[in-house]
């Protein structure tokens, strides 16, 4: 992945949180899941080599493993940063949109 598409999802996330929080409009998990499609492809349908996320059942958990885990190096290093941004809620959310989607 090229720095400068990682430096912009790191960077999206404050303004994604922000529109995240309205009450109308998208769903939170729609709002949230817009920067996953910067790196995994329109509508999470998967960008190789990163993974589809749609319809998978374990992505709640792989974020909340993120979300504690030290840092890395390589793309594994841009999830974690992600990750910790996100609250339990957030996480909860962007699990339920994209498990709800099928699978490619």
């Amino acid at each position: 992945m090229s720095r400068l598409r990682a430096l912009l999802m790191t960077a999206a996330i404050p303004a994604v949180m922000s529109a995240a929080t309205q009450a109308d409009g998208p769903s939170r998990g729609e709002v949230l899941a817009s920067t996953c499609h910067a790196c995994h492809g329109p509508e999470g349908r998967g960008s190789p080599p990163l993974p589809p996320l749609r319809g998978r059942s374990d992505l709640r958990t792989q974020l909340l493993a993120w979300k504690s885990s030290a840092e890395a190096s390589g793309d594994a290093h841009l999830m974690i940063r992600f990750a910790r941004g996100l609250s339990e809620a957030d996480i909860d959310a962007l699990a339920a949109y994209f498990a709800a989607k099928d699978a490619p």
